[in-house]
């Protein structure tokens, strides 16, 4: 492709990403064939940032598949840093996000681990595996939030009573009402005293890991 081509097709795929994510996936996707036609250090720039859009835009099935390609140019070509970023962990963090946003937590914790090891201090890291180990509820955790919701449906039922059936048939209950603020507070209790086991749970298990992968360094 000639300098002028070259140019010119750069020049409409950044106007198209001044639009949105999903305008690059776009123009990449309906001009792949003249894109591929470019010198691969132009190329490859692009196709980063194609690649990035699909993450960005939800496609994670297609981003991880893409993602993959990345990294392997990467390797092949001993790319580490293009244009300031870091290749090949960028996109390695970011196959992690994708695994765990489509719930397949035990490959993105084997990717949040290995990616420990290259650097156990990093934070975006030691926060994806604490967002993995709070996404993996145990089966006691997933039983208190769903009684937490019961006694929540109470309340809301006690309500109905109160509000709309008492009065049509001239039923009065004393404390009725405290039974109903009862109920909301326990369920409300459960699934706050969940969130926090959670919480803590998933910290813990993470400095865990951590403190493990320091300690074999």
């Amino acid at each position: 492709m000639n300098k002028g081509g070259r140019d010119y097709l750069i020049k409409r795929f950044r106007e198209e990403g001044l639009e949105s994510y999903r305008s690059i996936v776009r123009f990449f996707e309906r001009n792949e064939g003249e894109l591929g036609e470019l010198e691969f250090e132009d190329y490859f720039s692009v196709f980063l940032e194609y690649v990035d859009a699909l993450y960005e835009i939800g496609a994670h099935y297609k981003f991880l598949r893409f993602a993959d390609q990345v990294i392997e140019l990467s390797i092949e070509r001993n790319i580490v840093y293009f244009e300031g970023k870091d290749i090949f962990e960028y996109f390695v963090y970011r196959k992690g996000l994708a695994l765990l946003n489509l719930g397949l937590l035990n490959k993105s914790e084997g990717i949040a681990l290995e990616l420990l090891k290259m650097d156990p201090d990093n934070r975006d890291y030691k926060r994806l595996l604490y967002k993995i180990y709070y996404r993996r509820r145990t089966v006691d955790r997933i039983n208190m939030r769903m009684y937490g919701v019961v006694f929540l449906l109470f309340s809301a039922f006690a309500v109905f009573l109160e509000l709309v059936f008492f009065p049509v048939i001239g039923f009065h209950v004393s404390g009725f009402d405290l039974l109903r603020l009862g109920l909301f507070s326990i369920g409300l209790a459960l699934i706050a005293v969940t969130e926090l086991i959670s919480s803590y749970y998933s910290r813990t298990a993470m400095l865990s890991q951590v403190k493990g992968i320091k300690q074999k360094r």
